[in-house]
């Protein structure tokens, strides 16, 4: 019987740690502009759910419209919050992304509200078979970083001109186990990112989510070397900058976050998208009474994988390192590569020069 109890404690004590810890912040978000791509379903759809209750003005950046109008229904009819948006965005093709940023332009203009107070790039996908987008780079780099980053900078003026704005990249405890970008020089870079020979289903994800951490540093510079270009001035010109600069006391902070294990959409893709293990998948004992039990025990729910990305919007501007990579709430460790100041800047000019014909 003791060693029963004990076996039970410790099954129990496993999930809870599993779980993770949960936001304690309720911040009345009202006045408060949020974008969130990929809000339609798992960690973004919970995360949008919250909000929403904290009466924030939402954007929902997401590429079905459909299925992104059926939600913000579902969130005003359960929350009374009207103040919810939609946007179509295509992060995977980049050549429509400036398009999405111009829809957003009239939307905003059409409320009367030109700041985005936080941005979520929450979106991101897994594939374990070789992909390319429209403009030939592997899938999961296309969309999770360079999409991402397109639109981003497509934002950067509206970001940096809204007080304590803040900038959240979804990234993941992978990237810790990702090989090092290949910053020799752009074209060894592009034949990682771009061709199929250099595809691996255990490397290619965890390498995008490196990207992740690495454009977050990057970004972070960037807005700091706004700061530097004014504080380099002198006198009038110097005030004058700053009366522009309507952010120059509360700078953008950009962070990254590990939301944890979760059993969403993507978890279900990495099991099924593979033909090797599609048949044992598809099997009635297997998913039921093998797959189910494993993802409810070491996964975490959507709801809790959202915890970070709440901590992070709800926490005081104070409060939040600039550049900083979050795990179960807290500050973490994070991939060499992204702490090398010399590599983020490469890495930024690299991906500049494949985003440039799409600004």
């Amino acid at each position: 019987m003791p060693s029963t109890l004990l076996l039970a404690s410790t099954v129990i004590a496993g999930k809870f740690y599993m779980q993770g810890p949960t936001c304690q912040i309720k911040k009345d978000m009202s006045g408060k502009t949020v974008l969130i791509t990929g809000a339609t379903s798992g960690i973004g759809k919970e995360t949008a759910k919250s909000l929403a209750q904290q009466n924030a003005t939402l954007i929902l950046a997401c590429r079905n419209q459909e299925k992104s109008e059926k939600f913000i229904q579902e969130l005003k009819k359960n929350t009374g919050n009207q103040n919810i948006h939609f946007i179509q965005l295509q992060l995977d093709d980049w050549s429509q992304i400036k398009k999405s940023v111009e829809d957003l332009e009239k939307l905003q203009k059409k409320v009367e509200n030109n700041n985005i107070d936080v941005l979520i790039n929450n979106a991101g996908i897994y594939v374990s078979k070789f992909d390319q987008n429209k403009q030939g780079f592997e899938s999961q780099f296309a969309t999770n970083h360079m999409g991402h980053f397109i639109f981003t900078n497509l934002l950067f003026q509206k970001l940096k001109n809204t007080p304590e704005s803040r900038v959240i990249n979804l990234s993941s405890r992978a990237h810790e186990r990702s090989p090092n970008l290949d910053l020799s020089n752009y074209e060894n870079f592009e034949k990682q990112v771009k061709n199929k020979e250099s595809f691996s289903a255990l490397n290619t994800y965890p390498l995008s989510k490196l990207a992740n951490m690495m454009f977050t540093k990057g970004l972070q510079f960037k807005f700091d070397s706004e700061l530097q270009k004014i504080n380099n001035n002198d006198g009038g010109q110097m005030l004058q900058q700053q009366q522009k600069y309507q952010n120059y006391n509360t700078p953008t902070k950009v962070v990254s976050c590990h939301p944890g294990v979760v059993a969403t959409e993507m978890i279900e893709k990495l099991a099924t998208n593979n033909e090797k293990i599609k048949k044992y998948v598809d099997n009635f004992f297997f998913k039921n009474f093998i797959l189910s039990p494993v993802l409810w025990y070491f996964c975490k729910t959507p709801e809790q994988g959202a915890q970070t990305t709440l901590q992070l919007v709800y926490s005081d501007y104070s409060a939040l390192k600039k550049g900083g990579y979050y795990k179960d709430l807290q500050l973490a460790d994070y991939h060499k590569q992204a702490d090398n100041t010399n590599d983020v800047n490469k890495f930024w000019e690299f991906s500049e020069i494949i985003a440039k014909p799409f600004y």
